[in-house]
């Protein structure tokens, strides 16, 4: 019979035990999202010139580097699933709710930069001074949500991780971090924090747990 194994290493394959792709592949899938998320944000940062914010947004640096950002986004949503699949056994209600929350909040702003990705720099072309007029009124209601539900969804989550005690706490504040500085997320390079802190998670996810018959060896070892 096989048994269900949620947080074995990436690198287990015991004759015995089945896990699903997510659970089996996570810390590859949070090593390459957060690097994507982050090295994304410091790129789109490098690219940003604010003294000709029309000819920046408008030219194919920005453009590429908002796309890869938006591909961060979504590496950032299957990341979610995928960390929280390993500690699911553990985290409870309250790890549902931060993956709930987390997922939430990337939909939300991932849509924002979906607006700076596509409309914006069509904005600057064809009518670049309206990105001189501040953001009001109802557009303001739904960035600022979108800002909120992105920070708090992943600081929930970082709490979830944090009390599930599968990741180390170090990462788990990490990711609390860099969900509050994530409030800052759509503007690069305020992102990058948190896309390390997945990062990080993913390296510990990868890195091979003791078994019972290497820690008995290491501990009968001269």
């Amino acid at each position: 019979m096989k048994v269900l194994n949620p947080v074995a290493s990436d690198h287990q394959r015991d004759v015995g035990f089945s896990t699903p792709p997510l659970v089996r592949h996570a810390g590859t899938i949070a090593i390459v999202a957060g690097a994507l998320f982050a090295a994304a944000q410091l790129v789109a940062f490098a690219t940003m010139n604010w003294a000709d914010l029309a000819g920046t947004l408008s030219g194919w640096p920005y453009r590429l580097g908002a796309v890869t950002v938006l591909v961060g986004f979504a590496g950032l949503a299957i990341a979610a699933v995928a960390l929280y699949e390993r500690q699911a056994g553990t985290a409870g209600g309250l790890g549902a709710v931060g993956l709930c929350a987390a997922l939430v909040g990337t939909l939300f702003l991932g849509g924002d930069y979906w607006f700076e990705t596509f409309a914006v720099p069509w904005y600057a072309v064809v009518l670049p001074d309206i990105l001189q007029i501040p953001g009001a009124g109802w557009l303001a209601v739904g960035a600022t949500a979108s800002y909120l539900l992105f920070s708090l969804g992943w600081l929930l989550f970082g709490i979830a991780s944090l009390r599930a005690r599968v990741f180390p706490r170090l990462a788990c504040f990490a990711i609390m971090l860099g969900g509050v500085v994530g409030y800052l997320a759509a503007l690069p390079p305020y992102g990058a924090v948190l896309g390390a802190a997945v990062l990080w998670v993913g390296i510990t996810v990868r890195r091979p747990h003791p078994t019972a018959a290497t820690t008995a060896d290491a501990a009968t070892a001269p």
